[in-house]
């Protein structure tokens, strides 16, 4: 799976949901227009000249088709960007609306323990933000689903009988599937089209208001046929009329659901596979799925039009063929297993979960694990294969079954204290300025005052209980830690945050340099925690050039083993990348990290394509002399992370 050729296939797919949705207007336009040129003409009120005209004069008229356009428009687009809107702040709101339930570290459930166990594992493997989680209570149907209009405000949702009837491989196979959802950009899309299905079904709620109100009026008038009664009848008529047309709409949406969504479950469901090198966990899902009395069906009333949002068919299986928003249950199971079949088995969690503990073939061994946890990260590509430019750019977007096992086996390594500070705001805060803390005994005097005046007791007797922890771990963990830390602090106050970032600032200052790490710890925290419209720069293209050098120049500096060689280095990573003109080797300095921020910052938003050129050039030179330090995968990661991308730790992709 190629990321960005992922990404540039789900802006196709977005043209191709523009198409459909002003298909669909046209026709209720058209469907509207006729309607009222039959009900005009039926209640008299053409002009005799209209009347003597030719018949194929009699349809058409100009005012009628403006006004008609001007009506549904306002409806129809008016529901679509009401939703849209409405669903602009993210994936937990999408889940809260079809009735999820939040689940936090301080779960006491071994189920959602479970469950948030996987998504982690997931969340670190693919280097995406934890996404929330939540749980659909009230549904024993057997389903999930991502939600988000990016990975920093996704979601991901299982309902309670999935909970209860996965397998852990299952359920890692069903969350992978969605992770591919997430990487691939599908989420933005599945909102879009969940704001086109809602504009579209608005119309019908319309005609019910103008049918509803008119027999009401006819009612309070004793439903006589005295003056004024015709007009009643033609509002009868024509909310009827538009009940209908509505009806259209609901066809073209289930149309538009199926159009989008049912190719993308293969690619998603490969993709899967991929990730976990486990076709058992999406084919046993599968399978459970078909074995099961209410399969995937949701009761929920808003699910129908979120049904392309699911992992399977969430509404009634009568909708079938072209208005199926999944492909069929065996054509899924039989793309990831060849040899299936055909029988629906679902083996009892239980025993699918003791077979998978008693199976060596299918455990992890610990001395693997340990491997992965334990392998020094002094360069990559010494010893072990060539790490390309090619490698370094394709892992960006990527999982793979090494990852998985390196994620578990980082989080099963941790001690308690740091493994359960994801559900606690206060321990989290701590293992970050721990981080920061150093060994130098005069710079720690200064980093000690700092925290006496801008920490509460609290997190200070915090800070001391988990500072030797932190200090044990490899340096190439850092960044992971971070990412499994950060989420505990989502919830806390915008004012709080001022606070504890300026005391990240003092532990920074406290030996007047600012090293590359503590420059990406401050930008990862605030990316993951402070909104948008907070952050210095800009989406200025007229930048781009100075933010480009910048940058560039940063990693280059950091991957010269010898100064001289840093301009070399930068005119090949920009050889040949049509990254425009302007472009300088520019030394950083201690003091030119802000400028690096604001740089980041102003490169978020550019287009794909131009994203795509200048990561593969930070790659070029990184890997320049075919190896990977732990400084290089650090700022990468930074890099990455700011232009609204995803990489998995580079010290996993190893060839």
């Amino acid at each position: 799976m190629d990321f960005f050729r992922a990404q540039e296939h789900a802006r196709r797919r977005t043209k191709l949901l523009v198409f459909y949705f002003l298909c669909a207007v046209a026709v209720m336009i058209a469907a509207i227009y006729v309607v009222c040129i039959l009900l005009f003409a039926a209640a008299g009120e053409y002009t005799e000249a209209s009347v003597a005209a030719p018949a194929v004069r009699e349809w058409w008229n100009p005012e009628i088709l403006l006004w008609s356009a001007l009506a549904v428009g306002l409806i129809v687009g008016g529901g679509s960007a009401y939703k849209i809107a409405a669903l602009r702040s993210g994936g937990g709101a999408v889940a809260r609306s079809l009735g999820g339930r939040q689940v936090t570290g301080a779960t006491s459930d071994p189920l959602e323990r479970r469950l948030l166990n996987v998504v982690e594992e997931m969340a670190i493997a693919s280097g995406t933000p934890m996404p929330e989680v939540y749980v659909l209570d009230g549904e024993e149907g057997i389903n999930a689903f991502a939600a988000g209009n990016n990975p920093q405000d996704a979601a991901v949702a299982v309902t309670r009988g999935a909970l209860q009837r996965f397998s852990r491989d299952e359920l890692q196979g069903v969350i992978a599937h969605e992770f591919a959802h997430i990487l691939n950009g599908d989420m933005r899309l599945n909102l879009r089209i969940a704001g086109v299905i809602f504009g579209l079904l608005v119309l019908s709620v319309v005609g019910q208001i103008l049918l509803r109100g008119s027999l009401y009026g006819g009612m309070m008038r004793g439903g006589g046929r005295g003056r004024g009664s015709g007009g009643a009848m033609a509002i009868v008529l024509l909310g009827l009329a538009v009940i209908v047309v509505g009806y259209i709409g609901t066809v073209f949406g289930r149309m538009i659901q199926a159009a989008v969504s049912r190719q993308r479950e293969y690619l998603a469901d490969a993709a899967a596979v991929q990730f976990t090198r486990n076709p058992g966990g999406i084919s046993g899902a599968l399978q459970r799925i078909g074995a099961a009395q209410t399969r995937g069906r949701l009761q929920h009333g808003s699910a129908s039009g979120m049904a392309h949002l699911f992992f399977a068919n969430a509404v009634s299986a009568r909708m079938s063929g072209l208005l199926a928003t999944h492909p069929p249950l065996p054509k899924r199971i039989r793309a990831v297993d060849p040899g299936w079949d055909g029988t629906f088995r679902a083996k009892p969690v239980a025993g699918a979960e003791q077979e998978r503990e008693e199976d060596p073939a299918k455990q992890e061994q610990p001395e693997q694990q340990h491997a992965a946890v334990g392998r020094p990260m002094g360069a990559f590509g010494e010893g072990g294969g060539v790490l390309t430019a090619a490698v370094l750019l394709g892992s960006i977007g990527q999982v793979e079954s090494r990852q998985l096992l390196f994620a578990r086996a980082f989080l099963e390594s941790l001690p308690n204290a740091l493994r359960e500070a994801d559900a606690d705001p206060l321990r989290a805060e701590a293992v970050i300025l721990s981080l920061l803390l150093q060994a130098d005994e005069g710079v720690r005097r200064t980093q000690a005052s700092a925290v006496r005046r801008l920490a509460d007791e609290s997190l200070r007797k915090e800070l001391d209980a988990i500072a030797p922890l932190v200090a044990d771990r490899e340096a190439w963990e850092r960044l992971p830690l971070l990412e499994h830390v950060l989420p505990a602090l989502r919830e806390t106050p915008q004012h709080m945050l001022q606070t504890f970032f300026k005391l990240i600032e003092e532990l920074i200052a406290a030996d007047r340099r600012v090293s590359l790490f503590e420059f990406t710890l401050e930008h990862l925290a605030r990316r993951r925690l402070v909104p948008c419209a907070e952050r210095i720069g800009g989406p200025d293209p007229a930048a781009r050039p100075g933010a480009v050098s910048c940058v560039l120049s940063a990693v280059v500096d950091l991957s010269a083993e010898v100064p001289a060689d840093s301009k070399m280095i930068f005119r090949k990573a920009i050889s040949g990348l049509r990254l425009g003109d302007g472009l300088d080797w520019r030394p950083i300095q201690d003091d030119s990290f802000q400028q690096l921020e604001t740089a980041l910052n102003r490169l978020e938003r550019a287009p794909l394509e131009f994203k795509e050129r200048f990561l593969e050039a930070c790659a070029r030179a990184i890997t320049h002399n075919r190896k990977v330090s732990v400084a290089e995968a650090e700022i990468f990661r930074a890099i990455v992370v700011s232009l609204d991308l995803s990489v998995p730790p580079v010290w996993a992709t190893e060839r």
